[in-house]
């Protein structure tokens, strides 16, 4: 008998993990209803959960492309080469020029 390569042992590992980890929540209703209520709980009291990072505090940073928040560590230097702010510009740009020849055609009406 051939045995099967290290690759196929690791895939079949994680596809085997994958599926007994769904197999626990499997018809568990309660477990759900527990989470929620739990979650409603934490927000309430203002708990945050283990793994959640603290938010940025400071003054409002640049916007950008895929209105992305700051880490936490940020210190508040804009260290870009001003792409972002050229992009804006040239959406805002043409957005009046959009305007204005709306203005002007339909002046006479």
């Amino acid at each position: 008998m051939k045995h099967p390569s290290l690759w196929l042992v690791l895939k079949m590992t994680r596809i085997w993990m994958r599926c007994s980890d769904r197999r626990k929540d499997w018809k568990t209703p309660m477990l759900d209803f527990i989470r929620k209520k739990k979650e409603k709980e934490d927000k309430k009291t203002g708990k945050k959960k283990k793994n959640e990072l603290p938010k940025y505090k400071g003054p409002l940073p640049p916007p950008n492309r895929f209105n992305i928040q700051p880490g936490y560590r940020w210190d508040g230097v804009d260290r870009s080469n001003g792409f972002e702010k050229k992009i804006f510009a040239s959406q805002a740009n043409k957005k009046a020029i959009q305007e204005i020849a709306y203005k002007w055609s339909t002046e006479d009406m």
